[in-house]
């Protein structure tokens, strides 16, 4: 797994919780021959009491909008982008400050249908890793 930020703040999305700050795309050092995660992959969030809980990449963004002009104008340097993930599958609560958010690296397959099968939490974490109270997201372990 890769470690991708810790959390100082959340704002909420169509998609999940964004965890803020965001970071230097360059910052992501995903090892020689993984991918970059998608939507639906699987993250962890490690809080500070010791406890892991298993969310999805709801979305990854960056901070965007249209200028009067109809220019889409980014917050950062274009050429350096800072990037923010929406964890899903996981609550407000879930996600408290100092928790570090750690992404799920998956090896670049050949066939996609052998990545899918790979992305699925039950494949990845077995059935205890998941919460009966919240389809689709990861039960809490230590």
């Amino acid at each position: 797994m890769l470690h991708m930020v810790t959390i100082a703040g959340l704002a909420h999305s169509d998609y999940g919780w964004r965890v803020l700050p965001a970071v230097k795309l360059r910052d992501l050092a995903y090892p020689a021959g993984c991918r970059v995660s998608m939507r639906g992959d699987i993250l962890q969030v490690r809080r500070p009491d010791g406890s892991v809980l298993t969310g999805t990449v709801g979305m990854w963004g960056v901070d965007a909008w249209q200028d009067a002009d109809g220019n889409l104008v980014i917050s950062s340097d274009p050429a350096d982008p800072e990037v923010s993930v929406t964890v899903a599958d996981l609550a407000e609560s879930d996600l408290v400050p100092g928790s570090e958010v750690w992404i799920e690296t998956y090896r670049m397959r050949d066939d996609p249908a052998d990545e899918t099968a790979d992305r699925s939490p039950a494949r990845t974490l077995g059935p205890a890793a998941r919460r009966p109270d919240r389809p689709g997201s990861g039960a809490p372990t230590t």
